[in-house]
């Protein structure tokens, strides 16, 4: 079996970290088990394509006001600071 180590780096990097138990263990998981659920493998087009890493961009106009890389899965920008950097006041 061959395993392209970019892939192999990429799934340690992002799935096998602190930060993404820390972010588990703080968010609890009552909503990954309820969105599993119903959860269905869905291959991506290239085994590249899934670890890929997300993250949080906020515009104004055609100005980028704040953005934020996940550092690991489960590691989401703070609402607080998406909020703000949207000018929308957090409750």
């Amino acid at each position: 079996m061959f395993f392209d180590p970019k892939v192999v780096e990429g799934v340690r990097r992002l799935f096998f970290t602190k930060v993404t138990g820390e972010r588990i263990k703080e968010r609890g998981t009552d909503g990954i088990k309820a969105a599993m659920k119903n959860y269905k493998f869905l291959a991506p087009p290239k085994p590249i394509d899934s670890v890929q890493q997300g993250g949080t961009a906020v515009f104004k106009g055609h100005e980028m006001v704040y953005l934020r890389r996940d550092e690991a899965t489960a590691d989401h920008a703070p609402w607080q600071d998406v909020l703000q950097a949207a000018g929308v006041g957090a409750a």
